[in-house]
């Protein structure tokens, strides 16, 4: 069993992409990964047009199997040994999950075709942050059990997560998208971890965005599952506020207030009634 730093090393004039991707080729399929991740034949995708970008390459709308889908494009050339365990971790994960309020991944396909392609749900809506940009210049408060019917679904989304000990650690309306059907689901597992116990751990710091993220991640400090309740909690402020948390600051002043001098949002001052008195009551618990 040997990892990628065993590999032979090459001058740079002598390295050559189908070589590359060979060696990357036989590391992402052996051991765990082919346990988790379905293989998905080349032949049973056709790309479409582009719809954005992420951490590892581009982002396409595709058919698969005669249905529309998302291909996320790698690039094996551009992996480095360090990218490597992040992709298959990244795949390891997401392909355990399974619930209707978190992206689906169908698969990937490893084939020699220059690229690697993670296959997951189209999600026509956008995302939520998308939704809040449109909405807020409206200046109409958000319906409240229909607000309350929205945070349940991420909530039992994130429980789902955690009842596989996988916390997601990028949790914000951004990376919450709109299904056709107006589900709420949660996505990008770029950044999940599994974590064995319960209790806190030594995982990386700093890790996730600035303005969600809970003061014992900023501080470097051993943390859990309260780092996604943390990030659930700014998120429901979010869906009550239309607002990113602390717009006028940038994200390093904000991850300094809130890990330094407990610094977190104020509910807004549009939400008078019991219900909405409610929410915020519930994310104030969840900044404790």
């Amino acid at each position: 069993h040997r990892d990628l730093h065993s590999f032979p090393t090459r001058r740079s004039s002598d390295l050559r992409k189908p070589d590359k991707q060979a060696a990357y080729n036989t590391a992402l399929l052996r051991g765990s990964i082919k346990e988790y991740v379905e293989s998905i034949p080349r032949e049973q995708m056709e790309l479409g047009k582009k719809i954005g970008a992420g951490g590892f390459g581009l982002v396409f709308k595709c058919q698969l199997n005669g249905k529309t889908a998302v291909a996320k494009q790698i690039a094996p050339g551009r992996l480095t040994a360090k990218d490597l365990p992040l992709l298959q971790n990244e795949m390891c994960l997401w392909a355990q999950i399974d619930h209707p309020n978190c992206v689906k991944f169908f698969g990937a396909c490893f084939e020699a075709t220059g690229f690697y392609y993670l296959l997951c749900e189209y999600m026509p809506g956008g995302s939520l942050l998308d939704r809040h940009n449109a909405l807020r210049p409206q200046a109409t408060p958000p319906q409240t059990p229909q607000m309350l019917r929205q945070m349940r679904q991420i909530a039992t989304a994130m429980e789902h997560l955690h009842s596989k000990k996988i916390l997601h650690r990028d949790l914000k309306s951004a990376n919450v998208l709109v299904a056709e059907d107006g589900r709420l689901v949660v996505a990008d597992f770029g950044l999940a971890r599994y974590c064995q116990s319960d209790s806190e751990a030594n995982m990386t710091a700093e890790t996730g965005s600035y303005r969600w993220m809970a003061p014992e991640v900023i501080r470097h400090e051993p943390y859990g599952t309260g780092c996604d309740v943390y990030s659930f909690g700014v998120l429901c402020w979010e869906m009550l506020s239309y607002s990113i948390p602390f717009p006028q600051h940038s994200p390093v002043e904000v991850a300094l207030s809130v890990a330094t001098k407990g610094k977190r949002p104020e509910i807004p001052a549009h939400s008078p009634r019991s219900e909405e008195r409610r929410v915020g009551k519930e994310c104030r618990s969840r900044w404790s």
